[in-house]
């Protein structure tokens, strides 16, 4: 059975664990992307002021794990996935050159990194993906809240990171 896996975050900041090759039995890997995030540390009210910072969420489909770090410094964006399957980590990372204004941001550079997990039978790509595109952001809480403005897709973002 061959099982690819792709996630789309936002349709262009695309980060991801795909398996490539699978010989694992059907009922150990489901075959959906599930948001693992706790997002009970949001609160309510609008208590943000700027992007910049570290922020982050967790998603897994069966025994594997995904954290997904957006790192924004003044200028750029740094986007870390970490892949884990059954204890075995490995990271891809990218970074783009942003811009913001109020309440809007725009990633101006495409950037690929991937990373392989080989295991018997298997091999997992770890992948960071950006690519241009521009994007609305607000606060819901402590939390960050991107929408993409071409596919309206949204991603909630806790704030530190998941480490």
């Amino acid at each position: 059975m061959k099982l690819l896996i792709t996630i789309l975050i936002l349709g262009l900041a695309l980060t991801a664990c795909k398996p490539v090759e699978d010989s694992l039995d059907d009922g150990k890997t489901p075959g959906k992307v599930i948001n693992e995030t706790d997002y009970s540390s949001c609160g309510t009210g609008n208590y943000g002021t700027s992007v910049v910072g570290t922020w982050f969420y967790q998603q897994g489909i069966g025994n594997t794990k995904f954290t997904k770090t957006y790192t924004f410094s003044r200028d750029y964006l740094r986007l870390t996935n970490d892949c884990n399957f059954d204890g075995v980590t490995v990271r891809a990372t990218a970074t783009s050159r942003y811009t913001s204004g109020v309440n809007t941001m725009s990633f101006l550079d495409s950037a690929l990194n991937e990373n392989p997990i080989q295991r018997e039978g298997y091999k997992l790509v770890c992948q960071s993906k950006i690519e241009p595109s521009d994007f609305t952001w607000r606060f819901q809480g402590n939390c960050l809240v991107i929408v993409d403005q071409t596919t309206k897709a949204s991603i909630t973002l806790l704030p530190g990171s998941a480490n």
